[in-house]
Parts: structure tokens; C-alpha cells; sequence
């Protein structure tokens, strides 16, 4: 049986000083994180018109022939860091995508398919591949390299192809451009759907950029999404000087194309947690910063009302004698 110590004023005061030092403790993380998230979306948004000679590998192993039409080939990626076998959701939706488009080849990538390719072409990139923290920061790395040494058009695992992507190609007359790129929501491009001509200057361009861009941005969303995701991409989009090169579809207009089955989502808590509270202010067209600051002074309202809501009730529950 437990054993309860009788209250006393001391022990109480012990008690709620001891829960205003965790609570104050939480909240000077919460602000370092946010600190340090800003700082770093900051120290990493500049503009960089050139690539990086440091990292941008020996571009001579493939062929720097500009490549008028994109390969028949739909490529996805199944690094299988969790489970070995993709679901049978997406096994399916694989099988729609091959029915809709048999004019075009399909390849499954696995986790030693990726270090093959980038062992033999990519040596330079393998130790930022293998330091990476999470998972799907690899599996995003891995189909920009795909895209850039083979062509053709990358989808992410959980995305159905419901249209002939011939149509798509020869609808939106994109064989003038180097690259498909979709919108994003709420703003930006997205990384789902890529499709490139091979050895495209975009993609270079591009993988030329993730050594710089790898980091911690304060949580792991945020990470995710601006070491290797859309926010990534997105940035490295602005900074790319040949944007008429790029053809890039609108939301909507991608939607009625390509089918998404919404399962198994990479994001945990806190990309949830942004998608409800900080999406709906990106729409207003607020920066990254301000919205930070919107959302941490929320937080610390509502958990300061909560702690004082608390506070109360143990201290009536403790003094007030029947």
C-alpha cells in the first residue's frame, strides 16, 4: 500500500516551487528551440547562385549532353529503414501507376540500390547520405540523385499516377522545359512528384545544395523539411537563376493527376502540431520568423493560464478543511 505524507504549508510550498521550476524549465526550452530554429532558417536562406565547388562531385562521370526528352521511366523508393515490405495500399497504387502509364518503365529502388548508385557516381555525397539523422532525409536525398543520373519521374510511394503521364507531358507541352515540379501547400514546391530530364542543370543545381543545407532546425520537422524536404527545395527553386526552365503545376491542377493515399506519414507530433497552428498563418502570407514568435507567445499563454489554473486548484484542494 502507498504511503502518503501528510501536508503541511512547507511541503506545499516545496511542491509548487518544485513545479514552477520544471514549468519554467519548459518554457526556456521551448523558447531555446524556437531561438535556434529561426537562427538557423535564417543563417540558411541566402541565396547561392553557384555551385558549390566543394561539394558538387566530378559532374564528368555522366553526360553533359542536354537531354531534349524525358526517359519513360517511373522511378520510387523503398529504403525499407522500418518494415521490409511497402504496405498493401501502396502495392497497389504502384499496380494503378504501371496500368496507367505501360508506354513506361518501372523501378523500385531499395536502400542498396541507393548506395550503389551513389558509390559509383556520388562517393562525395556517401558520408552526409549515412549522417543524416532521420530516415526520410535519405529517402529525399536518394530521388533527387535518381532524378539527376537517370531522368524521368519520381513518386513518392504513397502517390498514384491516375493519368497517362504522356498526357501530362504532351498536355502541358512540357518537353520545353527541364524539369515538372508541383506546387506546394500552403506555399513553395514540393519534393512528391519530380520529374527531370537526365542530367538536368536544375538537379545538379540542386544536390549541389544539401551539404549546406544539412542541420539541426530545432525540431525534427523542421529539419526534415528544410535540410532535404520542400522547404528545401523550395529555397533552392528561389535562388535558381533559370526558373523558365521549370514548369511548375499548380495545386489543384496536380491533384487531378495524381492521387495521394494519405498513410503512413513520416511527420510525428510536432509536424502535426505546425500543419493546424502554423500552416493556416503561412496562408496569410506571414514569414517563418513571425509565425515562430506568434506561436511561442500562444504557448506560453496557454500554459501559463494552465499552470495558474493549477496552481489553485491544489492549493484549495490542500487548505480548504471540510
Amino acid at each position: 500500500m502507498a504511503n502518503y505524507l501528510p501536508f503541511n504549508s512547507q511541503s506545499f510550498a516545496a511542491v509548487t516551487t518544485s513545479a514552477t521550476c520544471r514549468s519554467g524549465s519548459i518554457f526556456a526550452l521551448w523558447l531555446i528551440a524556437i531561438l535556434l530554429l529561426v537562427v538557423s532558417v535564417r543563417t540558411t536562406s541566402g541565396h547561392r547562385n553557384a555551385f558549390d565547388h566543394k561539394y558538387s562531385g566530378n559532374w564528368l562521370e555522366i553526360e553533359t549532353l542536354h537531354h531534349n526528352t524525358y526517359p519513360s521511366i517511373i522511378h520510387q523508393v523503398w529504403l525499407g529503414f522500418d518494415r521490409q515490405e511497402p504496405p498493401n495500399s501502396w502495392r497497389n497504387g504502384t499496380n494503378e501507376t504501371i496500368r496507367n502509364n505501360p508506354d513506361f518503365t518501372y523501378h523500385l529502388w531499395s536502400k542498396d540500390d541507393v548506395i550503389n548508385l551513389l558509390t559509383s557516381h556520388y562517393p562525395w555525397f556517401l558520408p552526409i547520405y549515412h549522417s543524416y539523422p532521420y530516415d526520410i532525409e535519405r529517402a529525399d536525398a536518394a530521388r533527387y540523385f535518381i532524378i539527376l543520373h537517370y531522368g524521368g519521374i519520381y513518386l513518392d510511394m504513397d502517390e498514384v499516377s491516375v493519368v497517362s503521364i504522356s498526357d501530362i507531358i504532351n498536355d502541358n507541352k512540357l518537353q520545353r522545359y527541364q524539369c515538372f515540379l508541383p506546387q506546394g501547400t500552403p506555399n513553395g514546391i514540393t519534393n512528391y512528384v519530380i520529374m527531370c530530364k537526365r542530367n538536368s542543370l536544375f538537379m545538379r543545381y540542386l544536390t549541389s545544395q544539401l551539404a549546406m543545407s544539412k542541420g539541426w532546425y530545432g525540431i525534427p520537422y523542421a529539419t526534415v523539411m528544410w535540410s532535404t524536404g520542400p522547404r528545401f527545395i523550395s529555397r533552392v527553386y528561389n535562388s535558381y537563376g533559370e526558373k523558365d526552365s521549370l514548369f511548375i503545376m499548380p495545386s489543384a491542377e496536380v491533384q487531378k493527376n495524381f492521387r495521394c493515399l494519405f498513410e503512413q506519414s513520416w511527420f510525428s507530433i510536432d509536424g502535426i502540431i505546425i500543419h493546424i497552428i502554423v500552416y493556416p498563418f503561412i496562408r496569410m502570407g506571414l514569414s517563418w520568423s513571425y509565425l515562430f514568435v506568434i506561436v511561442t507567445i500562444i504557448v506560453l499563454l496557454v500554459m501559463g493560464r494552465f499552470w495558474k489554473r493549477w496552481k489553485c486548484t491544489l492549493k484549495r484542494a490542500y487548505t480548504e478543511k471540510p
